[in-house]
C-alpha cells in the first residue's frame, strides 16, 4: 500500500526507504518525523502518569487534599497528548508506545479510584456541614421532639 502523495515509488527506491509494520513504505523523513512525534508522546505520557501517581499518592494521606493545581497540570498533559495522538495518524504505534499507554491506562484507573474516594470524603463533608447549618439555622419550631 502506497501513500497517496502523488510520488512514485519503485521497488529499489522502496527497498532504500524501508516499511513500517502494515508493509506501508514511508519517505525517511516522515519516518523521522514519526520518530520525534513518538518520542514527544513518550515524554508527555510518562509526564502525566507520574502527575496521576502523585495525584494518587496525595489522596491516600489525605482525602480532602486541595488538588486544584494537581488537576490543572493533569489536564494540560492530557490535552496536549490529545493533540499529539492526533497529529500522528494512522501511523503504527510501536511497542514502546504501546508499553507506555498501556502503564497509563492502569495510572488512569487507579486515579479515577482515589478520585471517587476524594468525591465522597468531599460529599460527606458538604453534608455535615448543610446540617450543621440547617440545626444551626432552625428554631425546633418544626422538628418533633423525642
Amino acid at each position: 500500500m502506497q501513500p497517496s502523495t502523488g510520488i512514485e515509488y519503485n521497488r529499489e527506491a522502496a527497498a532504500k526507504v524501508g516499511r513500517i509494520n502494515s508493509g506501508t513504505i514511508l519517505p525517511v523523513a516522515i519516518r523521522e518525523s514519526a520518530a520525534t512525534q513518538v518520542s514527544a508522546i513518550m515524554r508527555v505520557a510518562t509526564g502525566l502518569r507520574k502527575i496521576l501517581e502523585e495525584e494518587v499518592e496525595l489522596l491516600n494521606k489525605d482525602p480532602l487534599a486541595d488538588i486544584s493545581e494537581i488537576t490543572n497540570s493533569k489536564t494540560l498533559y492530557l490535552l496536549e497528548l490529545s493533540r499529539m495522538t492526533r497529529r500522528m495518524g494512522e501511523l503504527p504505534v510501536d511497542q514502546a508506545v504501546h508499553s507506555q499507554i498501556m502503564e497509563l491506562r492502569q495510572a488512569l484507573s487507579l486515579n479515577g479510584d482515589a478520585l471517587k474516594v476524594h468525591l465522597e470524603a468531599s460529599r460527606s463533608v458538604s453534608e455535615t456541614i448543610k446540617k450543621a447549618i440547617r440545626d444551626e439555622e432552625s428554631d425546633g419550631t418544626y422538628t418533633v421532639g423525642l
